[in-house]
């Protein structure tokens, strides 16, 4: 006989005997496996339950996803960062590799890796003919960035550290700074009265003045042509070329996490959904993205260049794109980790 699933979680039911036989032991919700009920009332009241349940756990993963930048996709495979071991695994086309422990953040560009050790010091992987791999004397870093031909660090105090071709000068004048991200010729950093800086070049000026002008921003992302914002009240502001279509954005509510690729435009909904803005009119160069309108229950995602990955509440992951061994990819890790994933996931909310 099949195990029964929490309808919250979607964990199995144990095998050993617990203090309540309907508690599920991964989210803890009390009333999981129930067989039986007095009568439609008491199954409605228990169906609201379930409901009101899960949503308040796909928000808190979310909330905990976002923070600890825990899955970080890459054209060949998407890296988890366990927030219980801080290990960083990496999911291939030729299996799982490990590469790293006592991580607390991990970032990747197309020619270079970089990990935030827990004690502030940061290690870099990868090309350096730039220089971008003389990280070693970095202390007290709190949060890295890996961009084309150059390698970004915040200190405590929210200065910024580089090493490589930096984009242009001015950003080593940045302060307050909280979060960085990086297009192919330009980089967006968060301040933390919410305004945003943006330097870098190959962009129209009008895009800079765009940036600039932001407010109550809580959240950035960025493509090689364009920059998205996330604000406090969950709506989504763009800037790029006037007729691109991921410009959709705009349109949008009740977002809690944005992400983009060369094509299009994703934000994660509080509810798990995703929305995609933006047309790529090749089926083939798609490669399945447009679909994930489809998925549901999500609490991360991640993209790189051209693809993007979802993980749901229960740990399975979703990839559609241009990833190197992406059937593969998707099919070991459901098969094998998705169920220490959501462990890990729900047991960091108590962390």
């Amino acid at each position: 006989m099949a195990k029964k699933i929490c309808p919250v979680c979607g964990a199995p039911q144990p095998d050993r005997p617990v203090i309540s036989a309907g508690a599920c032991l991964r989210c803890g919700f009390s009333a999981a496996y129930i067989e039986c009920f007095a009568g439609m009332k008491s199954f409605d009241d228990w169906v609201q339950k379930v409901s009101t349940k899960s949503r308040q756990l796909i928000r808190n993963l979310q909330a905990k996803c976002k923070s600890g930048n825990i899955f970080v996709l890459t054209n060949e495979g998407l890296a988890y960062l366990s927030p219980v071991s801080h290990s960083v695994r990496l999911f291939m086309e030729t299996g799982e590799e490990k590469v790293g422990d006592g991580i607390r953040q991990y970032s990747v560009s197309e020619r270079n890796q970089v990990f935030l050790r827990q004690d502030g010091t940061v290690l870099a992987e990868g090309e350096n003919v730039y220089g971008q791999l003389n990280v070693s004397e970095w202390k007290e870093i709190r949060h890295v960035c890996a961009a084309p031909r150059c390698i970004y660090g915040l200190t405590q105090k929210g200065s910024i550290v580089f090493a490589g071709s930096v984009f242009h000068p001015k950003i080593s004048e940045w302060e307050g700074i909280e979060k960085l991200t990086s297009g192919n010729y330009h980089l967006v950093g968060l301040k933390n009265d919410g305004t945003v800086c943006i330097a870098g070049n190959m962009l129209d000026p009008a895009i800079y003045e765009t940036v600039k002008s932001w407010k109550d921003v809580a959240d950035i992302a960025a493509a090689g042509d364009c920059t998205l914002a996330l604000t406090h009240q969950g709506t989504v502001l763009f800037a790029g070329r006037e007729d691109d279509g991921r410009s959709d954005v705009s349109k949008w509510s009740n977002i809690t996490a944005v992400a983009v690729d060369s094509v299009y435009a994703f934000g994660l909904t509080s509810d798990g959904n995703i929305l995609v803005a933006g047309e790529c009119r090749n089926a083939f160069l798609d490669m399945g993205r447009k679909d994930a309108v489809f998925w549901k229950n999500i609490v991360a995602f991640s993209c790189c260049r051209s693809g993007i990955a979802a993980v749901e509440k229960n740990g399975k992951l979703h990839l559609a794109g241009n990833i190197l061994g992406k059937d593969n990819i998707q099919k070991y890790y459901n098969e094998f980790v998705y169920r220490t994933v959501a462990d890990e996931l729900v047991k960091s909310l108590s962390i």
